[in-house]
């Protein structure tokens, strides 16, 4: 099956009724919060995970219809800064129309998460972090 992409149009790659919290990554992070989703779903912790292909633009519409869907809780994976990157991004298209809330967490290259653990398993512990808080 052929996947078509529109520069501007996010993709959402996992979707179930009763998820928690839009999770948005892109590239490998995105690759991450699939398996992150996976891992959750077997604690019957469900998440939605859209990838928004392009920054510049982005799909501000559909961001803030996922995040509506799942009560304004975006969870932002980041494999560098916050500057620049997913989290920037989506805060200044919507972080400030008090859709709930917005957490980013970047981990660390892989070569320097020694104790840390994998992008899959940082995103894994800030999701119910993120739940927690809300």
């Amino acid at each position: 099956m052929k996947k078509t992409f529109e520069i501007g149009k996010a993709k959402i790659v996992r979707e179930k009724a009763g998820d928690t919290v839009l999770v948005i990554g892109a590239g490998v992070t995105m690759v991450e919060a699939l398996k992150a989703a996976d891992e959750l779903a077997k604690e019957k912790i469900h998440i939605r995970v859209m990838d928004p292909f392009t920054l510049k633009p982005i799909d501000k519409e559909a961001i803030i219809k996922h995040a509506k869907a799942v009560g304004g809780k975006i969870l932002t994976v980041e494999d560098h800064y916050i500057e620049g990157g997913v989290g920037e991004t989506v805060y200044c298209c919507c972080g400030q129309r008090r859709l709930g809330s917005l957490c980013v967490c970047w981990p660390c290259p892989e070569s320097l998460a020694v104790g840390l653990g994998t992008p899959c398993w940082i995103c894994m512990a800030s999701v119910p972090n993120t739940l927690s808080r809300l």
